[in-house]
């Protein structure tokens, strides 16, 4: 691991690429972490909360289909730089929200953001991939880890300590964008030299397969983000701290994991590699569910992550190497479909939550982990 790295950061494209994987997920883990107090200050119920966080998934639904066509018109780095800095602006907005519309209104423009950000950070890592013959897609997704862990325990740490929310995310995204900027030239010299394709991208022909795998694993991973923190405290289980380590486990998996992906996946056959990481992170999340103590949550929430850790990446690189299809295109097509499960996922659980308890939520994600353990045997990934 520790060469890959040191690999990864001398080479200044890879590195550029890295640091914005980073920056999303540090915004989001802030968010995260910081849900509990939101739905506590207007006094929202679950089912509220899910109709809020439904506004991620129809923001990312109106960008993300058009971010291959969008790719052909400008460079993966370029539309990456931007949407980074767009992306981090807009999460200032939630947490200042006065009421249940205008949270879902934020969020909206939360999710457009970040689904634009989210293909256009996966294309860029694959344009570098190709050109300089490397691999470092599961790298990427691991700054992408480490940052959510970093920002879900700062968060975490924040929230304990009652401070101003809005003041919280205003200089965690003025921090954010300052490390963009500084990245500016390297970032718009990455272009993945590919042709417009028509307006929307949806999956067709063998990309449906992989589409359906990162649906079913994005659900989950959303699901994680959004609600494990509400679970440990809305359960009683822990206090704001505990609550917050539960998605900063979660994330130090998935990090730790993908940091040796690189290094793993050449070498293994990657359904194999798609099916003990699924069956890990389902009896991860079975672990969760079934112990009503702070220790078993976020020890079950840590095996989920490295059971997740390598199937994005796994999945993310085959879609960027189908034959005939552009590799920003393909990542389009897989993303359109993967993250909608990704920000659909946790309003779902909102509404079983509603009707059920949040256990019968959480089953729901161990239902959909074992489907893509089923699917991971029938996909091809090579």
């Amino acid at each position: 691991m520790i060469r890959n790295l040191n690999s990864y950061f001398s080479h200044a494209p890879s590195r550029a690429v890295g640091l914005l994987f980073a920056i999303n997920s540090f915004m989001f883990g802030n968010w995260a972490a910081r849900i509990p107090d939101v739905k506590e200050r207007l006094q929202l119920s679950e089912g509220d909360l899910g109709i809020a966080l439904l506004g991620l998934s129809i923001g990312a639904m109106i960008s993300m289909p058009f971010m291959g066509w969008l790719l052909g018109k400008r460079g993966a780095g370029q539309l990456a730089y931007l949407f980074i800095i767009l992306y981090c602006v807009s999460m200032v907005v939630p947490v200042m929200a006065p009421s249940l519309l205008w949270l879902t209104v934020s969020l909206v423009v939360v999710g457009i953001t970040n689904g634009a950000t989210d293909i256009a950070i996966n294309a860029a890592a694959a344009a570098v991939e190709k050109k300089y013959n490397i691999s470092i897609m599961s790298t990427s997704h691991g700054m992408w880890s480490m940052g959510s862990m970093i920002g879900a325990g700062i968060a975490g740490y924040i929230a304990q300590k009652e401070i101003n929310q809005p003041l919280h995310m205003i200089v965690a995204a003025s921090v954010m964008i300052f490390v963009c900027i500084s990245q500016t030239k390297t970032l718009l010299k990455i272009k993945d030299d590919q042709e417009a394709s028509e307006g929307f991208v949806l999956p067709k022909g063998p990309i449906i397969g992989l589409a359906l795998m990162t649906f079913c694993i994005l659900i989950a991973e959303g699901a994680i983000a959004d609600w494990s923190a509400v679970f440990i405290k809305g359960a009683k289980l822990g206090n704001k701290m505990q609550a917050g380590l539960g998605y900063a486990g979660f994330s130090l998996a998935m990090t730790l994991g993908r940091f040796y992906g690189d290094s793993i996946i050449p070498k293994y056959n990657k359904s194999r590699i798609l099916t003990t990481c699924g069956m890990i992170a389902g009896l991860g999340l079975v672990m969760t569910i079934s112990f009503a103590t702070p220790l078993a949550a976020i020890v079950g929430f840590t095996l989920a992550g490295f059971g997740f850790s390598l199937m994005i990446p796994i999945l993310f690189s085959a879609a960027a190497k189908v034959k005939g299809i552009a590799p920003g295109t393909g990542i389009a097509m897989v993303a359109t479909l993967g993250y909608v499960g990704f920000l659909v996922g946790p309003p779902a659980i909102g509404f079983i939550a509603e009707k059920t308890n949040l256990n019968y939520g959480l089953g729901f994600i161990v239902l959909l982990t074992f489907t893509a353990v089923l699917l991971s045997s029938f996909v091809k990934t090579r």
